[in-house]
């Protein structure tokens, strides 16, 4: 009990005062002892961890800000060749639709020539044969040919169809090779 009496009588402000004085001197005697380490260039291994910690993030921050640069100008570039690949797409595209309608044009007057053409050639061959009512084989094979290409170029719905076909079937087939 006597302690505890003791203990009661004592002065606590005073007792506080010596607590944060000792907590001052212990405050003033670390930074002296910091201090004087930084003045002869000896670091204790916390300050030297964290002194390698700060100097990588730094490191870090520079390596991922150039990185951002080099992205920046990168993708930028990507860009621009991009817009350029477009527009030479679309212009190498606007050069063979102008060459596919040039040749289908062309294709067009080809067939158009070759069509009058057989269409010629089967009204002669019709006339010769209309006369004769007869043919062989081969004239018959011949003139058949001539109908196939005249419709392999677009020909269709004129008097080789209406006229001419349509009568060949009613000519006689004549082989000079059952004479002999």
């Amino acid at each position: 009990m006597d302690e505890v009496k003791e203990v009661l009588t004592l002065d606590w402000r005073a007792v506080l005062i010596g607590i944060v004085a000792i907590a001052a001197f212990f405050k003033v005697a670390v930074d002296f002892v910091k201090w004087l380490v930084k003045q002869f260039g000896i670091e204790f291994k916390s300050d030297r961890e964290k002194r390698e910690q700060h100097d990588l993030l730094m490191k870090t921050i520079n390596r991922m800000d150039e990185m951002e640069k080099i992205h920046e100008h990168t993708s930028k570039e990507a860009r621009h060749y991009d817009e350029r690949l477009k527009d030479s797409i679309d212009n190498i595209t606007k050069a063979i639709d102008r060459l596919s309608k040039k040749v289908d044009r062309m294709e067009e007057k080809s067939d158009a020539t070759e069509r009058a053409d057989l269409k010629d050639r089967i009204a002669q061959r019709y006339r010769k044969y209309t006369v004769e009512r007869q043919w062989t084989s081969m004239e018959k094979e011949s003139f058949m040919g001539l109908i196939r290409d005249y419709e392999a170029h677009g020909g269709k719905n004129s008097f080789v169809h209406d006229i001419c076909e349509p009568e060949s079937f009613t000519w006689l087939v004549v082989d000079e090779d059952a004479d002999k």
